[in-house]
């Protein structure tokens, strides 16, 4: 059998001096760039501290895999008409680049909202699948505070990781359902707490009855967020348990018959 030869994607890196005018970035495969992040390292830049700027040629373009912070800084020094030595692959696919971000940038503190759109570039499992459940009921990823948008994507992924797609799909309509798509209602908590509350009384919980009560709740997803914080203060609690605890006082209110359990039993 003949041995496939591997290609330059496959060989790894290799160093070379490329030209800073002739570096691009593609967004959706990269944090979000802060031009104020680039001026901070300006204002005291060390070259002989620059680190390793690594690209990769694609569509006979070098893009910046790892480093656009300082390369905007050394275009900001003065330096944009010059080369740098780089670490440089060839022939990634826009999803390979995303997936070495996320591999370089792993114990950097990339913010949640960033990692996960790069993650969703990259292929990975679980922002790809958690995206999918988004937009499947109605509401997309956006941190702009949008009607039916939720930026909240490290709860997300933390409800989807524990309870899987259908709870996560559950926990969504419920809060869709009760507060209309209000950005609001899609707090880390109120996605953590109803992620709990579906999980364990799951074959006893009337998603219809808890979203009835919710949305006649005084103040709206507000209101819900005002109780929850008061519960917290008081008894000392994480407020995602206290969202879950919250929810079973307003569904077993004034209710006849078997009730849920009390949350803290």
């Amino acid at each position: 059998m003949t041995e496939s030869v591997p290609t330059k994607a496959q060989r790894g890196s290799h160093p070379q001096w490329v030209a800073i005018a002739d570096m691009k970035v593609n967004p959706a495969a990269q944090r979000e760039f802060r031009q104020s992040r680039a001026e901070e390292l300006a204002s005291d830049f060390d070259l002989d501290a620059i680190g390793t700027i690594v690209l990769n040629r694609r569509d006979e373009r070098w893009y910046i895999v790892d480093g656009q912070h300082r390369v905007e800084a050394l275009k900001l020094i003065g330096y944009g008409d010059q080369s740098i030595l780089c670490d440089c692959f060839e022939g990634l696919t826009e999803q390979q680049e995303a997936d070495k971000f996320l591999k370089l940038n792993d114990r950097l503190n990339v913010p949640a909202p960033e990692r996960f759109k790069v993650g969703v570039t990259a292929g990975r499992k679980i922002p790809v699948d958690v995206r999918r459940v988004v937009m499947g009921c109605g509401l997309r990823i956006s941190s702009n505070g949008d009607t039916n948008s939720i930026g909240a994507t490290a709860a997300l992924e933390s409800v989807y990781s524990v309870g899987g797609a259908a709870v996560l799909a559950r926990t969504i309509a419920i809060l869709r359902d009760a507060y209309g798509g209000a950005s609001a209602a899609f707090s880390a908590e109120n996605l953590r707490g109803i992620g709990l509350l579906c999980r364990r009384f799951n074959g006893q919980l009337d998603d219809a009855v808890l979203i009835d009560r919710l949305a006649k709740m005084p103040g709206g997803a507000v209101g819900l967020r005002g109780k929850v914080a008061t519960t917290a203060r008081a008894i000392g609690r994480p407020k995602a348990h206290c969202v879950a605890a919250v929810c079973v006082e307003a569904v077993n209110a004034g209710r006849g018959g078997k009730k849920l359990p009390d949350w803290w039993s």
